[in-house]
């Protein structure tokens, strides 16, 4: 008994360590309590299905898909009679299989994680990760319809007075939908809502990613020193944060800074950058705030665009 109240105690540390230097914008530090979480034997299973889910999610977010599929079928077993807490794994389970690129198997980890929480007393808590996800399969399938229509009811799933960081991902999401369509202004409109969301919620590489779309704005606005200058500042805060690019996104930031370098010339660019990577995180967001400001209020429909910003 002496030992498992000392597993049961080491997991929730660990856990709880784990989850707070994410939320402090120091992954790396969290990769290191969680992978202290997965070493541990012993305590309450479904205290350890919560602490594997939130391993494998980390794991994800580092782009380390062996690791989080481990902790996902690890959690899928071990949260068996909690329906919260599988739907939860089931989810983590389903990402890993977007992120695999096995979009079928995906669509239905998604589908079984929502059955379960559908009707629940929590259901505003559980459902809208799942409802996100199967908005991003739908994106990722080439079916804006259908992305649109389960991102909108993520939000309408969402408490109001939810301070979560699925709403500004989700707004993340649709500005992008907008951009593609070529509806710059509302595009900027959605990022400038979430951008507030994410400073709040110190999201490191969302925060990083709304810099970066801000640097687009900035690129198709003629802007180009402050696409350069918000470019070195997201470089920058990944670099703090010790977060690397979101891989659904890989090849779009490099595609910028080529085109931003020529039009500014190679030069002028690495002085804009490096003012960039030092540039105090609120003054980059408020520049970034700015340009989206000026393009949320560009109605003029005249400039189409062809590339998406990272969401």
């Amino acid at each position: 008994a002496e030992g498992h109240g000392k597993a049961e105690t080491g997991l929730r540390l660990a856990l709880a360590f784990g989850v707070q230097a994410m939320q402090r914008g120091t992954p790396a530090e969290g990769w290191d309590w969680l992978r202290r979480v997965q070493a541990l034997g012993g305590g309450d299973p479904l205290l350890r299905a919560r602490a594997l889910t939130g391993f494998g999610w980390h794991a994800l977010y580092q782009g380390d898909t062996e690791s989080a599929m481990d902790a996902a079928e690890q959690a899928v077993e071990t949260a068996a009679r909690e329906s919260w807490i599988l739907a939860m794994a089931l989810l983590l389970l389903g990402s890993v299989e977007l992120e695999r690129g096995t979009t079928a198997a995906a669509r239905r980890r998604f589908e079984e994680a929502l059955s379960l929480v559908e009707g629940d007393a929590e259901a505003g808590v559980w459902a809208p990760p799942i409802l996100m996800n199967l908005g991003l399969l739908a994106a990722i399938q080439g079916d804006v319809g259908e992305a649109r229509r389960w991102y909108e009811a993520t939000l309408a799933a969402l408490p109001a007075a939810a301070v979560t960081f699925i709403r500004p991902m989700v707004l993340g999401n649709l500005a992008s939908m907008a951009w593609n369509e070529g509806d710059r202004s509302r595009a900027a409109v959605l990022q400038r809502e979430a951008l507030p969301l994410r400073r709040a919620l110190r999201d490191v590489l969302a925060l990083a990613n709304s810099l970066a779309n801000g640097a687009e704005f900035a690129a198709v606005a003629g802007r180009q020193e402050v696409a350069a200058r918000l470019l070195g500042a997201a470089e920058g805060l990944r670099q703090r944060g010790g977060v690397t690019i979101d891989p659904f996104n890989l090849d779009d930031p490099q595609t910028l800074m080529a085109r931003v370098r020529d039009q500014l010339g190679e030069a002028a660019f690495a002085a804009a950058w490096a003012q960039g990577e030092i540039l105090p995180l609120d003054q980059a967001i408020a520049q970034a705030d700015a340009v989206l400001a000026e393009a949320a209020h560009d109605d003029s429909g005249e400039r189409q665009v062809a590339d998406g910003p990272a969401h």
